[in-house]
């Protein structure tokens, strides 16, 4: 994971605020692609879990709460963490003007699809010496 997010992070790449999140606090992927803006205290160093993304065959990507009470949760940030929040949110505020409510949106502030999520690591697992990574990976 060091190898991974280093590659991610030397080169700027969008996906590091996520991967790195998931790392270090132990969310899942869907949880992660459904965390909003909202449900994140940068100052008070905590983030509110309460929504995730899934795939259906009718509906695609949906976003709905989490699939048991117990998945409903707070996650302490330590200080590492809210920097690299605090970065990716000033680099959406740069980009965009505004801070979209998803805080790793994908296209139109969408949820990002996990399809796309998976091209990406498997590149920057490529140029991390680890070709065969996949999400659960991590």
């Amino acid at each position: 994971m060091r190898w991974l997010l280093a590659v991610a992070r030397s080169g700027g790449h969008p996906l590091y605020p996520l991967l790195h999140l998931i790392t270090y606090t132990g969310l899942l992927r869907g949880e992660a692609l459904a965390l909003r803006w909202d449900n994140v205290a940068l100052e008070g160093r905590y983030i509110h879990i309460v929504e995730s993304a899934g795939k259906t065959h009718r509906e695609g990507v949906v976003v709905g709460r989490t699939k048991t009470g117990k998945s409903v949760r707070t996650a302490d940030l330590d200080p590492t963490r809210v920097d690299v929040l605090t970065r990716h949110r000033n680099r959406q505020l740069s980009i965009e003007g505004s801070a979209p409510a998803l805080v790793f949106p994908g296209l139109a502030g969408k949820v990002l699809r996990h399809a796309t999520i998976l091209k990406q690591i498997k590149r920057l697992g490529a140029k991390a010496g680890m070709p065969d990574i996949t999400f659960h990976s991590l």
